[in-house]
Protein backbone atom coordinates (compact mmCIF):
# COMPACT_ATOMS: atom_id res chain seq x y z
CA UNK A 1 0.00 0.00 0.00
CA UNK A 2 1.36 3.62 -0.76
CA UNK A 3 1.77 5.95 2.15
CA UNK A 4 1.00 9.22 1.14
CA UNK A 5 2.19 12.53 2.60
CA UNK A 6 -1.45 13.66 3.22
CA UNK A 7 -4.91 11.59 1.94
CA UNK A 8 -5.52 11.87 -1.67
CA UNK A 9 -8.98 12.75 -2.95
CA UNK A 10 -11.35 11.14 -3.72
CA UNK A 11 -11.97 9.92 -7.21
CA UNK A 12 -14.08 11.72 -9.10
CA UNK A 13 -17.57 9.46 -10.49
CA UNK A 14 -20.31 10.63 -12.82
CA UNK A 15 -23.94 9.02 -12.06
CA UNK A 16 -24.83 6.31 -14.72
CA UNK A 17 -28.72 6.08 -15.42
CA UNK A 18 -30.84 3.58 -13.81
CA UNK A 19 -27.60 1.90 -12.08
CA UNK A 20 -25.91 2.33 -8.28
CA UNK A 21 -22.45 1.84 -9.72
CA UNK A 22 -20.64 5.38 -10.74
CA UNK A 23 -18.08 5.78 -13.55
CA UNK A 24 -14.37 6.85 -12.52
CA UNK A 25 -13.46 10.09 -13.95
CA UNK A 26 -9.53 10.15 -14.98
CA UNK A 27 -9.38 13.15 -17.37
CA UNK A 28 -11.99 15.56 -19.14
CA UNK A 29 -11.25 15.99 -23.07
CA UNK A 30 -13.57 19.03 -24.62
CA UNK A 31 -13.76 19.55 -28.41
CA UNK A 32 -13.72 23.58 -29.56
CA UNK A 33 -16.03 25.27 -32.22
CA UNK A 34 -17.61 21.17 -32.60
CA UNK A 35 -20.78 23.01 -34.02
CA UNK A 36 -21.24 25.06 -36.89
CA UNK A 37 -23.56 27.18 -35.43
CA UNK A 38 -21.58 28.04 -32.51
CA UNK A 39 -18.48 28.52 -34.43
CA UNK A 40 -20.35 31.56 -36.62
CA UNK A 41 -21.90 33.00 -33.29
CA UNK A 42 -18.34 33.20 -31.66
CA UNK A 43 -17.20 34.73 -35.04
CA UNK A 44 -15.24 31.76 -36.45
CA UNK A 45 -15.46 29.51 -39.68
CA UNK A 46 -17.04 26.43 -38.78
CA UNK A 47 -15.04 24.76 -41.27
CA UNK A 48 -11.47 25.13 -39.04
CA UNK A 49 -9.33 21.74 -39.59
CA UNK A 50 -8.42 20.11 -37.48
CA UNK A 51 -10.77 20.55 -34.18
CA UNK A 52 -9.35 21.88 -31.42
CA UNK A 53 -9.35 20.35 -27.90
CA UNK A 54 -8.55 21.59 -24.45
CA UNK A 55 -8.71 20.33 -20.81
CA UNK A 56 -11.12 20.18 -17.64
CA UNK A 57 -10.27 18.59 -14.49
CA UNK A 58 -11.77 15.36 -13.68
CA UNK A 59 -12.80 17.10 -10.48
CA UNK A 60 -15.10 19.77 -12.11
CA UNK A 61 -18.20 17.18 -12.46
CA UNK A 62 -20.51 17.65 -11.01
CA UNK A 63 -23.81 15.28 -9.69
CA UNK A 64 -27.64 15.50 -10.31
CA UNK A 65 -28.99 18.42 -8.59
CA UNK A 66 -25.62 19.67 -6.91
CA UNK A 67 -25.08 22.93 -6.38
CA UNK A 68 -22.83 24.90 -8.14
CA UNK A 69 -21.01 28.33 -6.49
CA UNK A 70 -20.08 31.15 -9.36
CA UNK A 71 -16.95 31.39 -9.34
CA UNK A 72 -14.69 33.82 -8.14
CA UNK A 73 -13.04 36.58 -10.26
CA UNK A 74 -15.45 35.79 -12.95
CA UNK A 75 -18.40 38.17 -14.25
CA UNK A 76 -19.37 35.85 -17.45
CA UNK A 77 -20.71 32.30 -16.26
CA UNK A 78 -22.56 30.76 -19.27
CA UNK A 79 -24.27 27.74 -19.54
CA UNK A 80 -22.74 25.71 -22.43
CA UNK A 81 -24.86 22.20 -22.98
CA UNK A 82 -26.73 20.94 -25.67
CA UNK A 83 -26.73 18.51 -28.42
CA UNK A 84 -27.04 18.86 -31.85
CA UNK A 85 -25.52 19.34 -35.53
CA UNK A 86 -21.72 17.98 -34.37
CA UNK A 87 -19.11 18.92 -37.66
CA UNK A 88 -17.02 15.89 -36.21
CA UNK A 89 -18.65 12.74 -35.18
CA UNK A 90 -17.32 10.77 -31.77
CA UNK A 91 -15.43 8.42 -33.65
CA UNK A 92 -13.63 11.16 -35.59
CA UNK A 93 -12.92 12.51 -32.30
CA UNK A 94 -11.51 9.95 -30.46
CA UNK A 95 -9.08 8.99 -33.43
CA UNK A 96 -7.71 12.83 -33.27
CA UNK A 97 -7.19 12.78 -29.38
CA UNK A 98 -5.89 9.37 -29.08
CA UNK A 99 -3.34 10.72 -32.05
CA UNK A 100 -1.63 12.74 -29.47
CA UNK A 101 -2.24 11.25 -26.26
CA UNK A 102 -3.28 7.38 -24.92
CA UNK A 103 -6.75 7.41 -24.11
CA UNK A 104 -8.16 5.11 -20.84
CA UNK A 105 -11.48 4.01 -20.55
CA UNK A 106 -11.98 6.38 -17.76
CA UNK A 107 -11.45 9.21 -19.69
CA UNK A 108 -14.80 11.48 -21.33
CA UNK A 109 -14.84 13.17 -24.63
CA UNK A 110 -17.40 16.39 -24.43
CA UNK A 111 -18.26 16.98 -27.66
CA UNK A 112 -19.05 20.59 -28.01
CA UNK A 113 -21.02 23.65 -27.43
CA UNK A 114 -24.08 24.59 -29.89
CA UNK A 115 -25.18 28.05 -30.73
CA UNK A 116 -27.46 29.88 -27.53
CA UNK A 117 -24.94 29.80 -24.89
CA UNK A 118 -26.44 32.30 -21.99
CA UNK A 119 -25.81 34.16 -19.02
CA UNK A 120 -26.01 31.92 -15.03
CA UNK A 121 -26.61 34.16 -12.16
CA UNK A 122 -27.11 33.14 -8.00
CA UNK A 123 -30.30 31.45 -7.63
CA UNK A 124 -30.73 30.05 -11.71
CA UNK A 125 -31.41 26.33 -11.99
CA UNK A 126 -29.65 25.14 -14.87
CA UNK A 127 -30.82 21.88 -16.34
CA UNK A 128 -29.58 20.13 -19.45
CA UNK A 129 -31.04 17.10 -21.01
CA UNK A 130 -29.97 15.41 -23.86
CA UNK A 131 -32.31 11.82 -23.78
CA UNK A 132 -34.45 10.47 -20.95
CA UNK A 133 -33.62 10.14 -18.64
CA UNK A 134 -29.98 11.48 -19.29
CA UNK A 135 -30.96 14.89 -17.01
CA UNK A 136 -28.28 16.84 -15.03
CA UNK A 137 -29.93 20.04 -12.68
CA UNK A 138 -27.74 22.46 -10.62
CA UNK A 139 -28.27 25.28 -9.05
CA UNK A 140 -26.60 28.11 -9.33
CA UNK A 141 -25.17 30.06 -5.65
CA UNK A 142 -23.52 33.17 -4.61
CA UNK A 143 -19.49 33.02 -4.87
CA UNK A 144 -17.91 32.13 -1.48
Amino acid sequence: MTEYVIDPPATPSVAIPDCAARFPVRRIFCVGQNYAAYAREMGKNPDRKPPFFFTRPADAVVDDNAEVSYPPEIDNFNYEAELQDMLRDVPEQVVIVSRTMELKKVDLIYSGTPAGIGPLLPGDLCVIEIDDPAKLATTITARK
